[in-house]
């Protein structure tokens, strides 16, 4: 494509490329392009700016900045980085000055107040360099500019360790916890194998929603104003039926890069602060889209993030405050414009979750259901999580298959395990037993606790109570429970679904 029929959002985008190589004259160059494309969009010469910050031409730096706060009078951070360009150039009254009007506007801004108070007590941080392709965000300092260094190199492990370091010091360190949630994803997706069994409607579904519109992001078929309201589905069943391994297998498979919403990242008791931090994460899978990444949003346990407004069906819990969730919604809705960025979520209880998230251009273009592994599912699972113990080619799996409805593949591979550590000891100890035997496992069957059993009763419970409207639950759910409701010890699924995955 020439540049005359570039737009102002590609050239924005190839300016970013080259910002995070740190070619800093080539990205000014397509900056100005995206500016005569778009002459009011304040991204490009926020952006153009910060190049010429980052060559040290910050009396430059600062004309753009006047012009980036012009279009857009209110933005704290063009406020702080005016602050830096006057520090730097030893102006410290005007840096102050700068500095405390980017707090009047964003009183969260950290990096600001750090800076004003060492400038109060005439001492002075080391110079920041500015986070590339990001339209706010400023980087951390040395610790992350040594990660995104080996990075590059490809040495994750070395750049896992130093974020983890880091993370010692300053836990609530968002940006820290954003790159080691990255690295560690590229470092379990390079190494990590996901037993996946079945599904088939699943993988249709994905393939439909999510692998085929990101590789086909550029296809004028998916730039039409139809497309773009479909950017999600939601999956939901019972813990352990492999929902979050799905998701996984699938990124890894597709070659996408995955970014999660961790609720142990996110939620923070203070006012404000749990909104700052899902805005931090979403940004991150923004940004990295908006450079041409593939990306893969997904958010486990959604229903604690999105929870129905007045749905309590555990009369102990609580909705939880709706300007987080209108903030959830309001940045579910920047990604519609972005082509290459899809979103997931996955629940236990999609009955709990806000319906305004469960609209088709949100998470609702499917709601799916991942039920318990049928007999023949069961069967492959007990296959593969017994291999490597010994003597498991000699066992009955289709009696194993048999004796265990409603088992998980999480109560599968864990049974599998229990077994294996046993017959480990046995061997080690010098007994005369050298291999597992069917008997084993049937053993263990007796003694397992089931989540699916506990999940499908509560589930019971709550429908016959009127808690859940019937339009909510899944068809094929509706099968299991009154299955579950006549034979909850025997295996009654449905003979034709071998859908499943562990």
């Amino acid at each position: 494509m020439s540049d005359t029929n570039k737009s102002a959002e590609e050239f924005y985008q190839l300016g970013n490329e080259f910002y995070e190589k740190e070619a800093y004259r080539q990205a000014i160059v397509y900056y100005e392009k995206a500016i005569k494309k778009a002459p009011t969009w304040f991204k490009p010469y926020y952006n153009k700016s910060l190049c010429h910050a980052c060559s040290e031409h910050y009396s430059t730096a600062l004309r753009g900045l006047q012009k980036v706060l012009e279009l857009k009078p209110d933005y704290a951070e063009a406020y702080y980085i005016i602050g830096l360009c006057y520090e730097y150039s030893k102006k410290r009254d005007e840096a102050k000055d700068n500095y405390r009007k980017a707090l009047e506007l964003d009183p969260e801004l950290t990096d600001a107040k750090d800076r004003l108070a060492l400038l109060e007590q005439n001492k002075s941080l080391p110079k920041t360099k500015i986070d590339s392709c990001a339209d706010y965000k400023i980087s951390s300092g040395d610790l992350l500019e040594e990660i995104k260094e080996l990075e590059k190199k490809g040495q994750h492990l070395e750049a896992l360790t130093i974020a983890k370091q880091g993370l010692q010091d300053q836990p609530d360190n968002i940006h820290l916890l954003l790159q080691k949630r990255i690295l560690e994803k590229k470092i379990e997706g390079s190494k990590k194998q996901y037993v996946v069994v079945g599904l088939n409607e699943l993988k249709d579904t994905a393939e439909k929603l999510i692998i085929f519109p990101l590789r086909f992001a550029k296809n004028p078929l998916y730039r039409v104003p139809i497309a773009k309201t479909s950017k999600g589905f939601l999956i939901f069943g019972p813990p352990g039926c492999g929902k979050t391994v799905f998701i996984k297998s699938l990124a890894q498979t597709a070659g996408l890069t995955l970014i999660e919403v961790i609720l142990s990242d996110v939620l923070n008791l203070y006012y404000g602060e749990s909104e700052k931090r899902l805005k931090e994460v979403i940004t991150k899978a923004k940004d990295t889209a908006q450079n041409g990444i593939p990306v893969l949003l997904f958010i486990d346990e959604v229903d604690a993030i999105g929870f129905a407004r007045g749905m309590t069906p555990d009369p102990t819990e609580a909705a939880h405050d709706r300007h987080f969730i209108t903030t959830f919604l309001n940045l579910l809705d920047e990604i519609h414009e972005i082509p290459n960025i899809i979103v997931v979520g996955a629940t236990n209880r999609p009955w709990c979750v806000d319906e305004a998230l469960k609209r088709p251009g949100r998470l609702g273009s499917a709601i799916l259901y991942v039920s318990p592994p049928d007999e023949p599912a069961r069967k492959e699972l007990f296959k593969v999580y017994s291999e490597g113990t010994p003597g498991h080619q000699h066992l009955d799996f289709d009696t194993l298959a048999r004796l265990t409805p409603w088992f998980s593949g999480d109560d599968i591979r864990g049974l599998c395990r229990d077994v294996h550590f046993e017959v480990a000891r046995a061997i080690l100890n010098g007994k005369k037993r050298r291999r597992a035997e069917t008997q084993d496992f049937m053993k263990c069957i007796k003694d397992k606790n089931l989540q699916t059993v506990s999940w499908l009763r509560q589930v019971m419970i709550f429908f016959d109570q009127g808690k859940i409207d019937s339009k909510e639950i899944d068809q094929k759910l509706l099968e299991d429970i009154e299955r579950f409701r006549f034979f909850p010890d025997r295996d009654t699924r449905r003979d034709d679904d071998s859908s499943y995955i562990g």
